[in-house]
């Protein structure tokens, strides 16, 4: 029975699932796999002892292979094992105490300085004499016999899988139950039916909790129906067979379908940034959506204000030619050197100090002229006067109200008229209007004093408007609709159980009835499938008398797609290789290699990822395994076989050239003999495993003491 010192620490090594994702408890700490060279540095630390692993094939830094020994086994057996797995010599002790692997044919025949390091690092001198009497040197060769056909066995096969037609489920008590009418008439006691219930799961919260139903009942269809989908054909009910006469009758039973090798839900083959793709649920979905029916309010306002104006143009324009007055829109306003009764809009423009304050001449003697015909046609009717002032006021009080400046410039155009007919009155007989008008400016800046500072004011919050994108929108009268939207990809979908098969949508998945009603409770629901996008290591099998598989494609073409290659005979990743000349390998198909040749390694880390579109990593998986098949091939097909007898002690390791090393006194006790030998198999060398003991003149050896071979 082995010691307890020298039992394994730790025996499992990236451990992996069915689909490749590392087991916490077998990786490092920071979740980084184990190399090759760092597991045999672990079991090597748990030898008698505890030797350090001094050397071993640099490949092993750069394989990371799922490695799994026997619990609480020796650390000698996991050592065995490691090197017929991965194509080493025996473990090697060194002089030093350490341990070593070496390949085959790697090292040479030399010895090592002070009997340290993990090879035999210098030559033996020139003067030294080989020992030629006994045994003196023999050599021959032996055939090593390097495998012809290696199979690299990788782990389940991932591909990603898309399927519609799933069944709408409830889950009760941990049990997926059909949604059918016969399950709602069990749940509502012959109540109600899926009719009902198409209408029950549009109405508001709190119209469903006034159903005279058990309020249990009520929230499961609430929270489930028509939420949780489950993939079909997973289980099929089996009828009992025939009982025997004064047995009860027993019910069906549920057994796996033809699609439970899809299950349990995986994540898809497609990654993202290293991560492998989660399950993605595309969803039917119906909307409440904003119609335009009308203009909008101001709009309407405005052309209704304009359509006053001309029907009001018009009579006053029939008023004027009655009572044989000018017409108020013809009068005009022509200034040569000056005017009997108006001032010059230049002037004017100067006086009220309009420019400074961001109004242009242009706006400024469009809005006079406005006001000046207010003026002209209260000569005409001073009412009509006042309707027609009073609908300019409403139209530039809308322009206003969107951010314009059009109310404050009316008004101070309407302070500039009054201003100038009252120059007009008092003026002397010889002076001009515009003369009197800037005698009197300063009174007209003080009256528009008001009216500038509410130009500025609206100015500035224009500029902050435009700074902060908050411009006022002119929304459109529209009338609300409830619309049926395509299937899209719902974010809030998750997988409710992924050993069940069953997923959660985020919201009702399917349409309404009837379109274009204001809200949803007036119609009822259509349920539709999602479609949805997962892995799967195994495709469905067909029916007999079917040609296509179970979930084919029923009523929408080409939604679900399974991929060719999950098939029974190709769901393992595998890796065919024929040993083509020393050291090369040559990949060839599986069947090529004949019946009862072939070494198989096996491989679980190495998982192919097949997605729906693109490429594969199967040329980078391919690669992996070209390497651990060369690894086997490249051993040579014959070695050399050389025994060597050196007349003196010399410090010499055991490595990939040196199999075994013997340092014995000479027949005649005059001297030592070391001797090497070389090859793939060397003779057993006695004593193994204990100093041999020599017993001296006189009385006993101090080794045959220690050996218990003392009387």
């Amino acid at each position: 029975m082995p010691c307890v010192q020298c039992l394994l620490r730790r025996w499992s090594f990236n451990r992996t699932d069915g689909e490749g994702n590392y087991s916490k408890d077998s990786v490092k700490d920071d979740g980084e796999p184990f190399s090759l060279g760092e597991i045999a540095q672990e079991a090597a630390g748990s030898l008698f002892l505890t030797p350090s692993l001094s050397r071993y094939p640099k490949a092993w830094d750069e394989t990371k292979p799922e490695t799994e020994f026997t619990r609480f086994s020796s650390a000698t057996a996991a050592m065995v094992r490691l090197t017929q797995e991965h194509g080493t010599d025996e473990l090697c002790l060194n002089l030093d105490g350490s341990v070593a692997l070496w390949e085959a044919g790697e090292g040479k025949i030399g010895y090592a300085p002070d009997g340290k390091g993990a090879g035999n690092e210098r030559d033996f001198p020139r003067g030294l004499q080989v020992y030629l009497q006994g045994a003196g040197q023999s050599r021959g060769v032996e055939a090593t016999y390097p495998p012809d056909f290696v199979v690299v066995v990788g782990g389940l096969r991932v591909a990603t899988v898309r399927m519609d037609e799933l069944d709408p489920v409830l889950v009760i008590d941990n049990e997926p139950i059909p949604l059918t009418e016969e399950t709602i008439k069990k749940l509502t006691k012959g109540k109600f039916g899926l009719a009902w219930l198409k209408k029950f799961v549009l109405a508001p919260q709190a119209y469903q909790n006034d159903v005279a139903l058990d309020p249990r009942v009520v929230q499961l269809l609430r929270e489930q129906a028509y939420r949780l989908w489950r993939l079909p054909k997973v289980e099929k009910e089996v009828p009992p067979p025939k009982a025997a006469k004064g047995q009860p009758k027993q019910g069906s039973y549920r057994v796996k379908g033809p699609n439970a090798h899809l299950l349990p839900l995986r994540a898809r083959a497609e990654s993202a940034a290293g991560k492998r793709l989660p399950v993605r649920v595309d969803t039917y979905r119906f909307a409440s959506v904003h119609r335009a029916m009308a203009p909008s309010r101001e709009a309407q306002q405005i052309a209704t204000l304009q359509k006053q104006l001309r029907d009001l143009k018009q009579q006053i324009k029939s008023q004027a030619r009655q009572a044989a007055k000018h017409d108020p829109w013809t009068s005009p306003e022509v200034f040569y050197g000056f005017q009997d009764k108006y001032v010059s809009p230049r002037l004017l423009y100067a006086i009220t100090g309009a420019r400074t304050h961001g109004v242009s001449y242009e706006q400024f003697q469009g809005m006079v002229s406005r006001a000046r015909l207010l003026d002209r046609i209260s000569e005409v009717s001073p009412g009509l006067a006042g309707q027609y002032g009073a609908l300019l006021g409403e139209l530039f009080g809308l322009d206003q109200e969107l951010g314009g400046i059009s109310k404050s410039l009316f008004e101070l155009a309407k302070e500039a008229v009054d201003f100038e007919k009252k120059v007009a009155e008092s003026r002397d007989l010889f002076e001009t209007p515009d003369e009197e008008a800037r005698d009197r400016a300063d009174e007209l800046r003080e009256r528009v004093k008001d009216e500038l500072r509410a130009i500025d004011r609206q100015r500035e919050e224009q500029k902050t408007r435009e700074r902060t994108g908050a411009k006022k929108r002119v929304k459109e009268q529209t009338a609300v609709f409830v619309r049926n939207l395509p299937r899209r990809l719902d974010p809030g979908a998750r997988v409710f159980s992924a050993e069940l098969g069953i997923v959660r949508t985020s919201d009702l998945c399917g349409h309404v009835a009837e379109e274009g009603v204001p809200v949803a409770e007036a119609t009822s629901f259509v349920p539709k499938s999602p479609l949805v996008y997962f892995g799967a290591v195994l495709r469905p099998k067909v029916d007999k008398g079917s040609s296509r598989p179970v979930t084919g494609v029923g009523a929408t073409k080409n939604e679900t797609k399974i991929p060719e290659v999950l098939s029974d005979a190709e769901s393992y990743y595998t890796a065919s290789f024929r040993r083509s000349a020393p050291g090369r390998a040559e990949q060839i198909e599986l069947g090529a290699i004949p019946a009862g040749e072939g070494v198989p390694v096996s491989r679980p880390d190495l998982v192919e990822l097949v997605p729906l579109e693109g490429e594969s990593n199967k040329g980078k998986l391919d690669e992996t395994a070209r390497t651990v098949a060369l690894a086997l091939f490249k051993k040579a097909e014959k070695v050399e076989a050389a025994k060597y007898s050196i007349a003196r002690p010399w410090p010499v390791n055991c490595d990939g050239v040196v199999s075994g090393v013997e340092i014995a006194m000479r027949a005649n006790g005059k001297g030592f003999i070391t001797t090497i030998v070389t090859g793939s198999e060397s003779e057993i060398l006695q004593p193994l495993g204990r100093t041999r003991p020599r017993v001296r003149r006189g009385a006993p050896s101090d080794a045959a003491a220690r050996e218990g071979l003392l009387p």
